[in-house]
């Protein structure tokens, strides 16, 4: 297998020159995005609210109270029969640390189906709040630097003690393209989150180390993924707290979209959600190195397998990251609320966070009661090769390069034919198992809810389509529109979710309401 295309933009002098000589660049036409939409100030405004992300995050929810009309709740779903044994995944390799919890938390949280030597890949940090949302850029300002440079010192102040005999690792934390959701550090002092909305129950972090391109010393490349958790509530006193904890009857894990968008509309789905019933485990945004810039070149003629073979490592370990934060945040949950693990678990995915969400399910199938997927799809490399999002977010960039054997500039790049680019898609979904593509079939027995625009072309409608077909067509609601308008207008969907997610539960409500108080977190 080829290792190493993947090339971080602020370190030019670990590239071939081949993959850095040129880079290609699309126009973004926001025109195109908005299609027939009446070109007017308002709706612009609305949609750079609902789709951009925020500069920091008090991690709490809206005080008004959501008046949403509420459908009929007799929604039904096609119960499919259980998918055939699949063969064992090749989940990516994490560099072993202490997991941050205790033998008895382990032991009261560890998934279903698995022995007692069970472990996270990764550790478990509690954070305070208020917390900050940061897209590293290619070249920070002198007061960025010394933040990023404050908060992986105290990360690391953390980290190093849970390494044991590998303490001696160069920790590497921040890059070029990384969305990182952490505690506010020098200058960026805050006031506390408003009381006038509840507040999470509790807010940690996942974080994970992997082995790093060997460099003049051995060096570990820091991943981490923050969550929040909520009970369930009837409302909230002006302190935050919950006025009526209700019974639970069940747990959803939300994940949003990319760059933890959209914030509104992902703070009325906990509301909603816990003034329904059920405790919600919010993903706070996708784990940091999802979105790491890099560039990696294919040929334009030729085999595709060593290309195949990369991309599938970078995209589908950047997804499996994502299931390894779930994973342990749902050990994390389960040792602190011992009521919660016996209790149905939904997930719920929003655009990027709907895109892993089989991913992330996969990991532990039989955790998972059902999922709601909004605006998801599957193929990682499709839907980053076709999306109208890729030149606006700017992540990984695929080049296409024509061999030197084939003319006097082997740095010359070619547009490929639509022969050529859906050969390489095809290349990579085989090389590529742990991508959405080939783990929708897993999860096809279970109950699901899919959501989707007719014209999406930020998750392209015809990914969401083959999502659908690899879960065997369970129930699905088709927009007539594209992704934004499905966001724009999922607030008022809201209930109808809520109400399928009803249906999929044993009874109203869990009998024996679950113990108030947190067990504290050590520190």
């Amino acid at each position: 297998m080829m290792r190493g295309p993947l090339v971080c933009k602020s370190c030019p002098q670990a590239a071939a020159p081949l993959w850095v000589a040129r880079r290609a660049r699309r126009t973004h036409n926001f025109g195109a995005v908005l299609g027939p939409l009446p070109a007017s100030l308002a709706l612009a405004l609305a949609l750079a609210l609902a789709l951009a992300p925020s500069a920091c995050a008090s991690v709490e929810l809206r005080s008004a109270p959501l008046a949403l009309p509420r459908a009929s709740g007799q929604l039904t779903t096609d119960q499919n029969p259980p998918p055939a044994t699949f063969t064992p995944l090749p989940w990516p390799d994490r560099l072993p640390i202490d997991p941050g919890m205790s033998a008895d938390e382990l032991a009261r949280g560890r998934p279903a189906g698995t022995d007692a030597s069970w472990r996270p890949v990764g550790t478990i940090i509690p954070m305070t709040a208020p917390v900050v949302f940061t897209r590293v850029s290619k070249s920070p300002s002198a007061k960025a630097v010394a933040r990023y440079a404050a908060d992986n010192q105290r990360l690391k102040a953390v980290l190093t003690p849970r390494l044991g005999a590998a303490s001696a690792l160069e920790l590497d934390g921040t890059a070029p393209g990384m969305f990182i959701v952490r505690e506010t550090v020098l200058d960026e002092a805050r006031d506390a989150p408003s009381p006038k909305a509840g507040r999470a129950n509790l807010l940690f972090q996942f974080v994970s180390l992997r082995p790093a391109p060997s460099g003049k010393a051995p060096r570990a490349l820091i991943d981490r993924t923050a969550f929040a958790f909520y009970d369930a509530a009837s409302g909230w006193d002006d302190a935050g707290n919950p006025l009526d904890p209700l019974p639970t009857r069940g747990v959803v894990l939300v994940m949003p979209g990319m760059l933890g968008t959209p914030g509104d509309i992902v703070q009325d789905t906990v509301k909603l959600l816990r003034t329904r019933g059920y405790a919600v485990l919010r993903m706070l945004a996708h784990p940091a190195r999802f979105t790491q810039t890099g560039q990696m070149a294919a040929p334009i003629t030729g085999p595709l397998d060593q290309i195949a073979a990369a991309l599938s490592e970078e995209l589908t370990g950047r997804a499996a990251e994502g299931a390894f934060a779930v994973e342990a945040a749902l050990a994390y949950l389960h040792a602190q609320r011992t009521g919660l693990k016996d209790l149905p678990h939904f997930a719920l995915g929003m655009s990027g966070g709907a895109m892993i969400m089989p991913t992330v399910m996969a990991r532990n199938p039989d955790r998972w009661a059902g999922g709601v997927s909004i605006a998801g799809g599957v193929n990682y490399l499709e839907i980053l090769t076709t999306s109208n999002y890729s030149d606006m977010i700017q992540s990984l960039d695929l080049l296409w390069i024509q061999p030197p054997e084939l003319g006097k500039d082997g740095l010359l790049m070619r547009r490929p034919t639509q022969e050529r680019q859906a050969e390489l898609w095809r290349a990579y979904l085989a090389a590529a198992p742990l991508d959405s593509d080939n783990l929708a079939p897993r999860l096809a027995g279970k109950p699901w809810l899919l959501l989707h625009g007719k014209t999406d072309r930020a998750v392209p409608a015809v990914t969401g389509e083959r999502l659908w077909n690899l879960l065997r067509k369970p129930e699905r609601q088709l927009i007539d529109g594209g992704h934004e308008w499905l966001f724009l207008t999922l607030t008022r969907r809201l209930p109808s979710i809520a109400d399928w997610l009803d249906t999929q539960t044993k009874s109203p409500f869990h009998a024996t309401p679950l113990e108030p108080n947190l067990v504290e977190p050590a520190p």
